[in-house]
């Protein structure tokens, strides 16, 4: 398609082959047949012909010709540079001061090329010592990493030093900063590099009694590993058809993956139809009647699996992202399936996490009473309900701890008395021990003493409950060293599931009898006998935010990735993120590297089966083609469907099923437990209260004292003062000069008041609402002042209103433990960056109009 330079021709081409929002038209129902009567065939021939060309454009120029440029928009984003680079600035040095002289990964790359590039006698020394240069999954280095190999290979005095193995299809990294055109780039070089040493007239020598083809490719120091031991026979030759047709393209890019046929290694030919696809309606999903649930489909597929011989541990589902699991696992226990996710996420969400965590809140604390009720209604503590309801309070008992009243509770049946006795035991011990033993080994002890393999061991999931306990001991035993209590680390892991942070949940062991649900990178380098791969109609959806972008590549390193600015504009659009021109153009370059990785994830996918793969997704009625197509789409496309409903041409060794309904899974009969319960409560084994017992909630906790009214001026104007003091202390660190502005007297009153109470201190470095923390706590402080000499200051803002005579006393009764504090978080945090501090000054400031301009600064002793 070639357009020429008329914008009139271009505009046409759009409104005739493009949809509004730039996609592809549609000309299948374009044409009457009879009108055509005198040339068969042509009227085909010209809509594939439209389709085509429309295609091309949609692929070539989409995204350019929904770019709105406007030059207001790119004046006020290169005005924002100056701003933008203070602040970078700024964040650059107080990261380096925060790191306080630690290294990450990329510093040790980074530094580690300096060193090579700027001190030859060490390269020299370096590649004397290393003979060889040998690089495993060599597709997923990054251009860091590959300077560092250029700088030990420029240096090398003879061939056959380098020896890198990789493949580029499944190079599925990036997120991590990968880049595959390192890998593509290096094999022209490496020919290169061989056939300027002479390497082609030399013999070819294997080590080992190695024996090779001596083939040109294999003289210029490419050796091709096609063969594929993994996959039956039929398998492979299905999956040579659909995969080189996904990652097909008729011009490759520098991050493009060339398909290569792979050759059979296996003897076996393996089932009819080792690729199974299993397809429903998307849009009968936003109809009343719906479409059967895909994960209700799945499960019946392994249902089906086992049936016909194989054992849960030969299948495996394949996901490429997490955002299904927990439906996935429902269904799968509404089918009595073992299903375990593997490397999932929220351990300290799961229950046997909690009851852990309860365990180790009493042990630390016995008055802790709902740690308590937590522990006992636990599988550890195993007490049931009826026994519990005797722990109410009972009249004289108001404020009692939980734990006393349990030392008087007497269980109404054995079981119950056993479990007590058990649970008061062990308890006992543990408490005995606390101060001598670890908390990592008390919880191990406790577990073990309580039962907790037996307790969690029953049901669905019990293989991820046993292996999330195993790693739960894990973590209490990486973070005890932290703190100085066993009371300080149960606060922690309490504070952790209350804000919902994330820690890995365990790994089950390999041999047990149940289906491994992972993702997609988490299974590369393993195999399966099955492979279920679902959801795969779901498109991909952008992983770059508008806010945290990709990092250009290799190839487009000096080149600017732009900004994004609230638009201004007068349309519903306003306020909200817009690209500038070189943000938008580097948005568009990195959706189509993560485009093309999305095709090598499923080629990763694919060859994880060794005798069947089963997909299954929602499809469209009408299939999408271009970058908003899915794998569902492709694998159709080649098949020759149109969408849903339509089979398309056969293909040797896949098989194709349309799933319009399905049965779901039958509810667990409740019927028989509920005739049980009834029996019960009629014969009085289970006795029900006629009335309400007034025991379970009298006494009531006595009434609190309403709270103390706040002043305004030590809230509301505290928190305004703050904020005008922080902007007004930064800006004269940049040397600026700011008005009071449109502050309300009292505001603006205090703020000048507190500016003429620093000024009278010696000249510092200021740091307003500056952040210390440590292991144990977090705290920000008014202003940090930092001398030479390492002499600190810390300045405390107070609003409160305060006369000449009491101000010393009220700063010392009201504010100074609270410095106090601050000073000695500071300290621990200069020490744990191998500083210290010479002098340290504790401030308060009034701001009160009461107090004298030379006496606003009350000074606290840090060790009274």
């Amino acid at each position: 398609l070639t357009l020429g330079t008329s914008p009139q021709a271009l505009e046409v081409l759009r409104h005739e082959l493009l949809r509004s929002d730039l996609e592809p038209r549609s000309f299948k129902t374009i044409g009457a047949a009879k009108k055509w009567s005198n040339a068969p065939g042509a009227l085909d021939a010209c809509r594939d012909l439209l389709a085509q060309a429309a295609q091309a454009l949609s692929d070539a120029a989409a995204g350019w010709l929904a770019l709105n440029l406007d030059p207001a928009h790119e004046l006020r984003t290169a005005a924002a540079l100056s701003d933008l680079k203070a602040v970078f600035e700024r964040v650059c040095a107080a990261y380096a001061e925060e790191c306080g002289g630690n290294l990450d990964f990329l510093d040790l790359e980074l530094r580690a090329l300096h060193l090579l590039q700027s001190q030859e006698e060490l390269a020299q020394r370096l590649c004397r010592r290393a003979l060889y240069l040998l690089i495993d999954e060599y597709q997923d280095t990054n251009p860091t990493q590959n300077l560092l190999f250029e700088q030990l290979l420029a240096r090398a005095h003879h061939p056959g030093r380098f020896f890198a193995v990789g493949d580029a299809k499944q190079s599925i990294y990036g997120f991590r900063g990968a880049d595959v055109g390192v890998f593509n780039e290096a094999r022209p070089a490496v020919e290169q590099r061989n056939c300027a040493m002479g390497v082609l007239q030399r013999p070819t020598l294997l080590p080992w009694g190695l024996e090779a083809p001596a083939t040109q490719e294999r003289r210029r120091g490419l050796v091709v590993m096609n063969t594929n031991y993994r996959s039956v026979k039929r398998l492979l030759e299905a999956g040579n058809e659909i995969l080189g047709s996904v990652l097909w393209r008729g011009a490759y890019r520098r991050f493009d993956a060339r398909p290569g046929p792979m050759t059979p290694g296996r003897p076996e030919e393996g089932d009819e139809h080792p690729v199974e696809l299993h397809f429903m309606s998307d849009n009968a999903r936003r109809t009343p009647e719906g479409a059967p649930d895909e994960n209700e489909m799945v499960a019946s597929l392994v249902k089906r699996a086992c049936a016909q011989g194989a054992k849960l541990s030969d299948i495996a589902l394949l996901v490429r992202t997490r955002s299904n699991n927990g439906a996935m696992l429902q269904a799968f226990a509404r089918h009595g399936i073992p299903l375990v996710a593997m490397g999932e996420g929220g351990l300290l969400a799961t229950q046997e996490a909690m009851d852990c965590v309860n365990l180790l809140r009493v042990l630390a604390n016995e008055s802790d009473d709902i740690a308590l009720i937590g522990l006992l209604r636990s599988p550890l503590g195993g007490i049931s309900d009826v026994c519990l309801m005797q722990l109410a309070p009972r009249p004289g008992e108001a404020g009692q701890p939980l734990i006393r009243r349990l030392e008087r509770l007497k269980a109404g049946n054995r079981q119950d008395a056993e479990a007590l006795r058990r649970l008061r035991d062990v308890l006992a011990s543990l408490r005995r021990e606390a101060g001598r033993q670890s908390a990592a080994r008390l919880l191990a002890r406790g577990l073990s003493s309580l039962g907790a393999g037996l307790a969690f061991s029953h049901g669905s999931g019990a293989e991820q409950r046993l292996a999330n306990l195993e790693r739960l001991l894990e973590v209490v035993r990486e973070t005890q060293g932290q703190f100085s209590s066993l009371a300080a680390l149960a606060r922690e892991l309490a504070r952790r599931i209350e804000e919902g942070e994330d820690e890995t949940q365990g790994q089950p062991q390999t041999q047990g009898e149940y289906v491994r649900l992972m993702t997609i990178h988490g299974s590369k380098g393993l195999e399966f006998p099955i492979v279920i791969l679902p959801d795969i109609g779901n498109q991909l959806s952008a992983s770059n935010t508008l806010l945290v972008r990709d990092l250009p590549p290799a190839e487009e390193v000096g080149r600017p990735m732009g900004l994004y600015l609230p638009w201004l504009g007068d349309d519903e659009a306003r306020g909200k993120p817009r690209p500038d021109f070189e943000a938008w153009r580097a948005t568009l370059d990195a959706e189509e590297r993560q485009r093309a990785e999305y095709l090598r994830l499923f080629y990763v996918a694919f060859t994880r089966a060794r005798d069947k793969l089963i997909l299954t997704g929602y499809v469209p009625d009408e299939i999408r083609t271009g970058s908003h197509a899915a794998w569902a789409d492709l694998l159709l496309a080649r098949l020759g469907s149109g969408g849903y409903g339509d089979s398309g041409r056969a293909l040797p060794g896949v098989s194709l099923t349309w799933h319009r309904n399905l049965a779901a899974a039958e509810p667990m009969n409740h019927s028989p437990m509920l005739a049980r319960l009834k029996q019960a409560c009629e014969s009085g084994m289970l006795p029900m209260a006629r009335e309400v017992d007034r025991s379970l909630v009298w006494p009531l906790a006595p009434r609190l004292a309403p709270p103390r009214p706040a002043e305004p001026e030590s809230v509301e104007l505290g928190t305004l003062v703050h904020a005008e003091l922080e902007r007004r202390i930064l800006a004269r660190a940049r040397g600026l000069h700011l008005e009071l502005g449109q502050l309300r007297p009292e505001i603006a009153g205090h703020v000048k008041r507190a500016e003429e109470a620093l000024a009278t201190l010696p000249r510092a470095r200021e740091f307003p609402e500056w952040r210390a923390f440590d292991s144990e706590s977090e705290r920000r402080l008014d202003l940090l002042r930092v001398r030479d000499g390492d002499e600190y200051d810390i300045v405390d803002f107070k609003t409160d209103r305060v006369s000449a005579e009491t101000m010393a006393e009220h700063a010392k009764t009201e504010h100074a433990d609270q410095l106090r504090s601050y000073a000695a978080l500071l300290r621990r945090f200069l020490a744990t960056r191998g500083r210290e501090a010479a002098k340290l000054r504790l401030l308060v400031c009034f701001t009160s109009p009461d107090v004298p301009a030379d006496r606003r600064l009350v000074e606290i002793e840090e060790h009274p």
